[in-house]
């Protein structure tokens, strides 16, 4: 076969023919290259996504125990007094409770709830010196209250549910029951 008697009209378009098959080949290989990235792509997304919760999630309960750091150092103590009259009296016994505050800041407007009783029948005194203060107080670092109770029978004693509620120094307001349990309000 020699030179001459190729068509070569039909040359280019042979040439054209392979040079397209080889673009669509080129193409095909690329996009099936690019789309095999695109999925690694959004595996790895998907990775990130779900450190970036885990990482969100740890931050968030991170700043919920510095919300409440402070507040949990505060405790509260109930017990029983007998008065001289013993437990059958009347007015025979009240409860008295001791609010501690353990943590480097003052607490402000500490109020002791004995059940129903009301604000003006409670009574704070500072552990310490026994100085008597008018509730709700402010407990700084470290002290401790004392709270008491009105005087009553020992089944109305033995029924109230304690609590207290004060605020941290970071403007937040805490309810403290008997129990430990430790709300925010």
């Amino acid at each position: 076969m020699s030179l001459e008697s190729i068509n070569w009209g039909d040359a280019p378009t042979w040439a054209g023919a392979i040079f397209a098959a080889a673009a669509a080949a080129f193409t095909f290989i690329t996009l099936r290259s690019q789309r095999q990235q695109l999925d690694e792509q959004r595996v790895f997304i998907g990775e990130q996504l779900v450190n970036l919760q885990a990482e969100r999630d740890a931050l968030v309960v991170a700043a919920q125990d510095r919300r409440s750091a402070q507040a949990r150092q505060v405790t509260l103590r109930t017990r029983l007094v007998i008065g001289p009259d013993g437990p059958d009296a009347a007015d025979g016994c009240y409860l008295q409770v001791v609010v501690s505050n353990s943590s480097d800041r003052p607490i402000t407007d500490v109020d002791v709830e004995f059940g129903d009783l009301t604000a003006d029948q409670v009574q704070a005194t500072r552990v310490s010196d026994h100085r008597i203060v008018n509730a709700p107080c402010g407990i700084g670092p470290r002290p401790a209250y004392q709270f008491a109770s009105k005087d009553s029978s020992m089944d109305r004693v033995e029924e109230i549910a304690v609590t207290t509620v004060f605020t941290d120094a970071s403007g937040v307001t805490w309810r403290l029951t008997d129990d430990n349990f430790l709300s925010e309000i």
